[in-house]
Formats: C-alpha cells, structure tokens, sequence
C-alpha cells in the first residue's frame, strides 16, 4: 500500500487536536515521530527516531495529496509516499 506519512504520539490525540492537525496543520505535543518519506525514512519531529528502510522501498511523487479548505476537501497531485 501507499502512506503519504507516519506520525505517532505518546498519548492519544482529542477530537479538536486531530482537526486542528488535519485542516489547520497544527502538530499536538507529545510527537514521537514523523515520517514524511521524503525519499528516506528520517524522523522530521527532532527527536531523532529515524526509521530503517526494508525491502526496498518505492517512493514516489505521483499520487493524490489532500488540499483542505473551507469550501471542502479535493485531491491533487504531488504527495510524496513509500510503498
């Protein structure tokens, strides 16, 4: 399968944090890591737990990204994903 990302936290997110970090991008504390898969498997949190890739992944640039605004919520090109 495909992931755009991989966040995780120490603690479970509420409702209002989740919203506000998929429409406004506002990252809840606590984050242990973010996986961006920007062609690695770096952490891009700044704690430093960097992933390991196995079994060759493929990265690619070609699949639908989420553009979010007040008039709903469309797909696009350009999200950066591994398989």
């Amino acid at each position: 399968g495909l992931m755009a990302n991989f966040r995780l936290w120490s603690r479970t997110l509420t409702p209002t944090e989740v919203e506000d970090l998929y429409f406004k991008n506002i990252v809840p504390a606590n984050q242990i890591i973010y996986l961006d898969f920007n062609n690695n498997v770096l952490d891009s949190s700044g704690n430093g737990n960097n992933g390991t890739a196995s079994g060759s992944p493929a990265y690619s640039s070609d699949v639908p990204t989420i553009v979010r605004s007040s008039a709903g919520t469309r797909t696009t090109a350009g999200a950066r994903t591994a398989a």
